[in-house]
């Protein structure tokens, strides 16, 4: 780019994406077509999906560094994703393909997974994921299969002591950084999710 030109071109990023992560940028929040909701919901939607667009929204907030778009959209999935129609196999597997082990959108979609999915979709979903994300899943299940085991522990699945530890558990902070970030969770009239019926 010279520098009279004022066009940054980001070939290698979805459109759509980008465009609400602007929306983002200027409005702070997290804003998703009516058309992405009302369409292509379901266990077997695509990337064009209401998920596919929070996934890719995400992947994007990874790659140009930007934690606070990344915890927003953690908070827009905590809240929305609760289902599996909200989970799509494709989806997931784009959030394993994309994201780092451990990274936290990772361990909500597991916590969801574990609660949400009923054994007969699980099934069907297990030949379509990718080994990663089966590898871990396993792990999450055995890890609660232990904690029920055990008297007294606490469920590790995805609503344990949530407003303790939902920022720490979810949220991306700055290097050292232990403070609790203001969180969904904190201000229940905050909007994250913004259906906007004109996109």
């Amino acid at each position: 780019m010279t520098s009279d030109e004022r066009i940054i071109e980001l070939p290698e990023d979805d459109c759509v994406a980008i465009d609400h992560m602007l929306y983002w940028m200027y409005f702070d929040q997290v804003s998703i077509p009516n058309r992405y909701i009302l369409s292509n919901q379901g266990f077997d939607s695509g990337m064009d999906s209401a998920s596919g667009l929070i996934a890719k929204m995400y992947v994007l907030g990874q790659k140009y560094q930007m934690p606070r778009l990344r915890n927003n959209i953690v908070d827009a999935c905590y809240e929305w994703m609760n289902d599996p129609n909200t989970m799509p196999t494709v989806v997931l597997n784009y959030v394993w393909d994309n994201t780092p082990p451990k990274s936290p959108l990772r361990v909500l979609f597991l916590g969801r997974i574990v609660e949400c999915y009923p054994h007969d979709m699980l099934t069907q979903a297990a030949d379509k994921l990718v080994p990663e994300l089966l590898k871990e899943l396993m792990i999450q299940f055995s890890m609660e299969r232990e904690c029920h085991a055990e008297s007294g522990c606490k469920d590790i699945s995805i609503g344990y002591s949530m407003h303790e530890d939902y920022c720490y558990r979810y949220h991306a902070h700055e290097q050292g950084e232990m403070r609790r970030c203001p969180a969904y969770l904190d201000d229940p009239d905050m909007l994250i999710i913004w259906v906007n019926s004109d996109n």
